[in-house]
């Protein structure tokens, strides 16, 4: 606008002129009208509804006089017909009378321009009326080019707008952005304060899907503005080198859009602004993004909306923590949005990440809150069941009574897509088990596969009993209900390898229904079993010897060929701490026998990937019991429930965190490579198909790299496992591999988006922001399709199948379990009979227990039995009686944290609640002792005669 002061030359300046083409009467027009181009107030078409309408206002028999603008009067007609960004259908000119005349402005609504001369109303003097003159004018649409349409698109809805001007913008030459999505736009609103200016902006933020953050700030309520912000958007951070922090936050792409807002003083007198009085806002958007707005890596960076953090201040008051809050809105958001419930976790603005709920936990609550079964019960399990086959559309569950006990079988859609899209089903499965989740202490068998997004299941197993028949019956019937297509597309031979606890019903349930089977051990379970073993008393180790022992062991363990394996065992045989003492010695000839099992020699041959240990499925089990709380509020019903809906969506979301680049600590996993250790590689291609070279130019190592089996002959990758040398072939040459963390690579984005659900991702919705999108090759193709078969084993299966040893329990165990059973019984019927009044009430209490543990489970009493008098020898606490001796003085000057009197200090490090103000208990302040004044004569002088106050 221009200021008060100026006047446009077009404008007449005396109400005496009189132009050319005055009228005389009321049915007479102006011929300028006709065949010029005047600024007018435009009224927008009847299909605009979400702008301002006016009406056309009662024509006087007034006379008129008009001037057209400079510049407009050569040439009106051919810049009439090539202006692309006149907004105006055949409407009416709006000319309104004032008493000032021709002073004031009338804004044009159509100009390409920001503001463009604008006429004046006429008035004679004595009547104060609106004149309306009618014309014909061309018909143009009111939004022609695409920028204006992304205006409509982008601001939101339920306002009145007056669009002052839209031009197109060419700023950036990014392939990421679409050029045309660029615009300069001015709106006004009639909004008047500055809430409501703010309430806009939150909701344009919505719309547009931006985040905006302040940039330059003004003063409120002055003269002439009420209100004004400018605003940048949040990819740029506004980055400054510092030696601390040498690189920009991620997010940074040095973006240039800006808002501003402006609510002018609608109360001036001398303002020429036409649209001060019904439109004060004034929004001036500069929407030059130079990166992707609508794609996931762009929306997670989003700041999370009032009414989001307003439910999470409400669930922390309620007594979650972050992590229990953020798992609850996020299994909302999921049952709310159904099948787009991706879209929502990837954006930051609906779902927040776990940082964000930690920071905004602390900073509003330091503290943290406090926060059947029989015959109907299987009737209600198997209602329960077909229920849900009924709604997933296939048999997803199945059940299977043995005698007493229960068996569930659980394959969801979810796991039968894991079996479709992940290679790694086909290769190595995990299987561990868990239990105290409900009132029958049902164990639950898990089968997973390793993914950069952890442990993906394949299925699992419900038992009311941990016995090897049941267990088999199990995995039998979980077997029946696989898709033809189980174990990407091995079917019913099953994965070639399984890694599982040392529990005989477990392997032998596990052999007996995939025979091909290679059963491994945990390394790790098999080194702390033999540290437990030579620490235990009854194994006569000295405790000198021990550490040697285990030292000796575990480099056994970690032999890299049967040569150094078979050495080793011998050595140990005579070494002189372990041939002294035969127990050690048996021990050790034990673990020989089952050398194949554990020892990392014989699995040089074996695609592992790297996983030596059962870690993802110690882990997966841990998340079960984190998810429950740990609280047994679950009959079988109920956990089946649980299983087929919110650990469903636990795996869908943690899946969604990878795909979405939302995964927290993903630097930390072993998926992820850093860049610096690729800086020395050279990569090369060889003659033979998918095998690649590369060179460490600083220790001059070569290593080969087969992509297709995605192997490498360096010691870390021998097995399969990921990689440095494997990582950089993916990058140099543009490959997708599922081996690593999917930062920027689109393919295998998409291939973990099957897993996830079933509905087909967006275009360009797993863009990177830094577009740098993996390129796949057709070897990746045909290696990921699910239909190539894995024969990588098969050509080294030597004779590991049939080194696997099936487990019979020990006799002379079972013998001594007899004999040990029987003195207790004895000891007890001794009770009984020589002291009855003791014996006779403990035995019926007992009875009782154990005949309502028996209803419950076969494994309740077998935790009863485990647990027998185990909390029966605690100590209590001694308590001194009479007086306490005095404590020194001294003693009591040098203590931090003041306890009042000459009490006695408790033992041990004085908790933080003692120097924390804030904790909201009272701190007891040590009372100011007098103490005599320094030797300084000057010093005690000034302070006893001129302050005249006492030194304390």
């Amino acid at each position: 606008h221009t200021s008060e002061k100026a006047k446009p030359p077009s404008l007449l300046t005396s109400e005496k002129a009189k132009p050319p083409s005055l009228l005389t009467s009321e049915n007479a027009k102006p011929p300028s009208l006709l065949s010029s181009k005047i600024p007018v107030l435009v009224s927008p078409s009847s299909d605009e509804n979400r702008f301002h309408k006016q009406q056309p206002l009662k024509a006087p028999s007034v006379p008129v006089s008009i001037r057209k603008p400079l510049g407009d009067i050569q040439n009106s007609s051919n810049r009439e017909q090539t202006s692309q960004s006149t907004y105006v259908k055949q409407h009416s000119v709006k000319i309104v009378h004032s008493k000032l005349s021709l002073q004031s402005k009338v804004p044009v609504l159509c100009g390409a321009s920001k503001l463009k001369e604008q006429c004046s109303p006429v008035s004679d003097g004595v009547h104060n009326q609106t004149t309306v003159v009618k014309r014909p004018i061309n018909a143009i649409q009111v939004f022609p080019n695409k920028s204006s349409l992304h205006v409509k698109e982008s601001i939101p809805m339920n306002y009145n707008y007056k669009i002052l001007s839209v031009d197109p913008m060419n700023v950036y030459k990014s392939e990421s952005v679409d050029q045309t999505e660029m615009f300069q736009a001015i709106l006004r609103l009639d909004i008047r304060n500055k809430e409501d200016a703010l309430e806009w902006l939150q909701n344009y933020q919505s719309s547009s899907f931006t985040d905006w953050r302040v940039r330059r700030t003004h003063h409120d309520n002055t003269n002439k503005l009420i209100f004004k912000k400018q605003y940048r958007c949040h990819n740029n951070t506004l980055a400054q080198y510092r030696p601390e922090t040498k690189e920009p936050h991620y997010k940074h792409t040095e973006c240039k859009a800006s808002v501003t807002l402006t609510v002018k003083n609608f109360e001036m007198k001398r303002s020429k602004d036409t649209l001060l009085k019904t439109h004060p806002l004034e929004v001036q958007i500069d929407h030059c993004h130079n990166h992707p707005l609508n794609a996931a890596d762009s929306l997670r960076h989003r700041r999370p909306t009032p009414q989001v953090k307003e439910k999470f201040l409400e669930m922390f008051k309620n007594g979650h923590s972050p992590a229990s809050a953020l798992r609850t809105f996020q299994y909302d958001l999921q049952v709310e949005q159904g099948d787009d419930f991706w879209k929502v976790l990837a954006d930051g603005a609906l779902c927040p990440n776990e940082q964000w709920c930690y920071y905004q936990y602390y900073k509003q609550f330091g503290e943290a809150y406090g926060a059947p079964d029989g015959t109907l019960m299987v009737a209600s399990l198997q209602k329960a069941i077909e229920q849900y086959n009924l709604n997933a559309g296939s048999c997803c569950a199945a059940m299977k009574q043995i005698g007493d006990d229960v068996v569930v079988a659980l394959c969801t859609p979810l796991m039968k897509r894991v079996h479709k899209h992940l290679k790694s089903s086909a290769e190595m499965t995990f299987l561990d088990s868990g239990g105290m989740m409900d009132r029958q202490n049902t164990r639950i068998f898990t089968f997973l596969s390793s993914s950069v997004a952890g442990a993906l299941p394949t299925g699992l197993i419900m038992t009311s009993s941990e016995s090897e028949k049941v267990t088999t019956e199990g995995m039998a019937l979980l077997k029946s209900i696989l898709p033809p297509n189980a174990f990407f597309g091995r079917g019913d031979l099953g994965p070639q390898i399984g890694m599982t606890d040392d529990s005989a019903a477990e392997r032998n349930s596990l052999k007996t229904t995939f025979p091909g089977i290679v059963l491994l051990l945990c390394l790790f379970h098999i080194l702390n079993a033999y540290w437990g073993y030579v620490l235990d008393s009854k194994h006569k180790v000295a405790a000198e010897h021990r550490l040697e022992i285990f030292c000796l062991f575990k480099q056994w363990c970690r032999c890299d060929s049967l040569e150094e394996f078979e050495k080793l065992y011998a050595d140990q045989l005579v070494h002189p701490f372990i041939s002294s003492n035969p127990q050690l010695l048996k021990h050790l000839e034990d673990l020989y026998a089952r050398a194949p099992e554990w020892a990392l020699c014989y699995r040089r041959d074996l695609l592992t990937r790297g996983n030596n240990t059962d870690n993802l499925s110690e882990i997966t089990i841990r998340n079960y019991k984190d998810v429950l709380d740990r609280l047994k509020a679950y009959s079988l019903v109920q956990l089946f429930d649980f299983f087929t809906t919110r650990i469903e969506s636990y795996w869908e979301r943690r899946i969604a965190a990878v795909v979405n680049n939302r995964k927290q600590n993903y630097y930390k996993s072993k998926y992820f490579i850093r860049p610096e250790k690729l800086e020395p590689l050279q990569c090369s291609e060889s003659q033979f198909k998918s095998i690649y070279l590369v060179k460490n130019s600083k220790s001059g190592g070569e290593y080969v790299v087969d992509m297709e089996v995605e192997i490498c002959t360096c010691p870390v990758g021998k097995n399969g496992a990921p990689c440095k040398h494997q990582a950089a072939v993916v990058k140099e040459f543009g490959l997708s591999s599922m081996q690593f963390m999917p930062l920027n690579d689109e393919e295998a984005k998409l291939i973990l988006h099957k897993i996830m659900t079933d509905l087909p991702a967006p275009p360009g919705w797993y863009v990177s922001l830094k577009r740098g999108p993996a390129v796949s090759t057709s070897i990746v193709k045909e290696v990921y399709s699910g239909s190539a078969s894995l024969d990588t084993l098969d050509d080294h299966d030597h004779d590991l199948t049939n080194t696997a040893v099936h487990y019979v329990f020990d006799e002379d165990a079972r013998v001594h379990a007899i004999n040990s059973w029987q003195t207790i019984n004895s000891c007890i019927m001794e009770g009984l009979q020589e002291k009855p009044e003791v014996f006779v009430n403990a035995v019926e209490k007992m009875s009782q227990h154990f005949a309502r543990l028996k209803i419950m489970s076969e494994n309740a009493v077998l935790g009863a039995m485990h647990n027998f008098g185990k909390y029966n020898y605690m100590s209590s606490k001694s308590v001194r009686k009479g007086r306490y001796v005095n404590v020194n003085t001294i003693s009591v000057a040098r203590r931090k944290s003041k306890q009042g009197g000459r009490r006695c200090a408790q033992q041990g490090r004085p908790p933080k609640s003692t120097f924390t103000a804030e904790h909201g208990y009272n701190v007891v302040k040590g009372r100011k002792r007098a103490h005599a004044l320094p030797h300084d004569l000057t010093y005690r002088v000034q302070m006893t005669s001129t302050k005249r106050r006492k030194l304390c």
